[in-house]
């Protein structure tokens, strides 16, 4: 069968772990700035730029008491994406082996796969044939993603919401009509509202213009905050 499945971590508009999650929850509500586009002429950004977001959150690790809730191989990287605009795909890859190794330590090795824009994801898994259960699996994530929860945050922002788009709609709407899934028209409220009817639909696919089963648009739907996959098997 077909299921759609909210993402439990959203990757556009998610915040980060303990004190940091202040900073772009922050943003997310009145200290950002409405800015107009062709669509969403009522959208707002995270930030004027990345690097901007990047310094931001930079700035809030250790002040307002939310002392040291980066690693300082978090800092390292952040610091170095924060002058080059960017955080590159090697600094991502190191962060992402450092949570992966620690999660190893611990007898969990979930299968992460990579999307078409370079972010990682969790896709649903045959429980049958992992040797951990979901509470070990929750309880290793949450000793392990203090070591990469910043990067990893940002860098799903940089990658599936560069345009910075506070709204997760309004951000995978983006993301679908850059790749060319639907037509330039094609607004947030539309995303949602299919999104919204395909939760209680016997066949979520068929609440969508495009192919959500297609990497790219999936990838989309993922920076919407929610992933499409088929699947027959237990969760």
């Amino acid at each position: 069968m077909s299921e759609l499945w909210k993402v439990r971590r959203n990757r556009v508009t998610g915040v980060l772990s303990a004190g940091l999650m202040v900073c772009l929850s922050t943003l997310l509500g009145g200290c950002i700035s409405s800015v107009e586009t062709h669509v969403d002429d009522d959208a707002k950004r995270l930030a004027p730029s990345m690097a901007v977001l990047i310094r931001q959150v930079l700035d809030l690790d250790g002040a307002n008491g939310f002392g040291g809730m980066l690693t300082e191989d978090e800092r390292e990287i952040l610091r170095r994406s924060a002058e080059a605009g960017s955080i590159s795909a090697v600094d991502y890859e190191a962060s992402h082996s450092r949570f992966m190794t620690c999660m190893d330590q611990r007898g969990v090795r979930p299968s992460y796969e990579k999307g078409p824009n370079g972010v990682y994801y969790l896709p649903p898994y045959d429980t049958r044939l992992v040797t951990f259960t979901d509470d070990e699996l929750f309880a290793a994530q949450g000793a392990c993603l203090y070591l990469h929860d910043a990067v990893e945050r940002l860098y799903s922002i940089q990658q599936a919401n560069p345009g910075l788009y506070a709204d997760q709609y309004v951000a995978g709407a983006a993301c679908l009509r850059a790749g060319g899934y639907v037509d330039a028209s094609y607004a947030g409220k539309e995303l949602e509202a299919a999104i919204d009817e395909a939760l209680d639909s016997a066949d979520p696919s068929e609440s969508f213009p495009f192919d959500p089963y297609e990497p790219g648009a999936n990838a989309c739907l993922r920076a919407a905050g929610y992933s499409l996959f088929f699947w027959d098997g237990p969760i």
